[in-house]
């Protein structure tokens, strides 16, 4: 098809003829520059997908909303596959075979993402978010020489993923949330200089990953 400025042209050339059709040819390239002039051109440079449904609902119309943190870690070892990330039975099952390790009667909390951009692909394009760099933060305050030597372990090892199990709101359906890439850790031991201060692990997950944490309901083990 023509481009806008292309039937422009072509509508200034008809114009100086003379035959009889031309006037529905005018009425009709008109048209379509109209309509190509008031098409949106905003998308140029993003996916245009259509969007999926929203549920603007409190989940079955209460007025409860969902608490924030988690205290049931379960870290990926790599090459570990997780079918269903709200199983506990799966999850508890790749424990026992060696392929996961659960972490749990911390707290836990997913950081702000920091967007990664690349340049646009145009001059008046604006910039795309290719990923984002993520993190998740916890404390653990099970202080011993065996929670010492792991903390300090895994700072060497990099994970498949996790899935984390958040913290009950009565009324509302558990949730499991799923992380599905490659993810590394930072962790150290805090020592207060005061005996009012209890000492802790501090840990960060960090990963790269367009998508947030894949939601999915919890299903507890019978």
């Amino acid at each position: 098809m023509f481009n806008y400025h292309e039937l422009k042209l072509i509508v200034g050339w008809l114009n100086q003829g003379s035959h009889n059709n031309i006037p529905k040819i005018l009425f009709f390239l008109n048209l379509t520059i109209k309509i190509m002039a008031n098409s949106g051109n905003n998308c140029v440079n993003y996916n245009c997908a259509e969007p999926p449904a929203y549920d603007s609902t409190l989940e079955q119309c209460s007025s409860q909303v969902r608490g924030g943190g988690a205290n049931i870690l379960y870290l990926l070892h790599c090459g570990t596959v997780i079918n269903d990330p709200g199983s506990e039975a799966e999850l508890e099952q790749a424990v026992t075979d060696g392929l996961a390790t659960k972490v749990e009667n911390i707290k836990f909390g997913f950081g702000v993402p920091a967007p990664v951009e690349i340049d646009p692909t145009t001059s008046c394009g604006s910039a795309k978010v290719s990923t984002y760099n993520r993190t998740a933060d916890i404390e653990d305050f099970k202080v011993n020489v065996t929670n010492s030597d792991f903390w300090d372990t895994v700072k060497n090892i990099v994970y498949e993923g996790f899935v984390v199990i958040e913290c009950e709101t009565k009324g509302l359906t558990q949730h499991s949330l799923f992380v599905d890439a490659e993810t590394s850790v930072r962790a150290y031991e805090n020592f207060p200089n005061i005996v009012d201060t209890p000492q802790n692990y501090v840990a960060q997950l960090l990963w790269k990953s367009y998508s947030n944490p894949k939601r999915t309901a919890f299903t507890a083990a019978a």
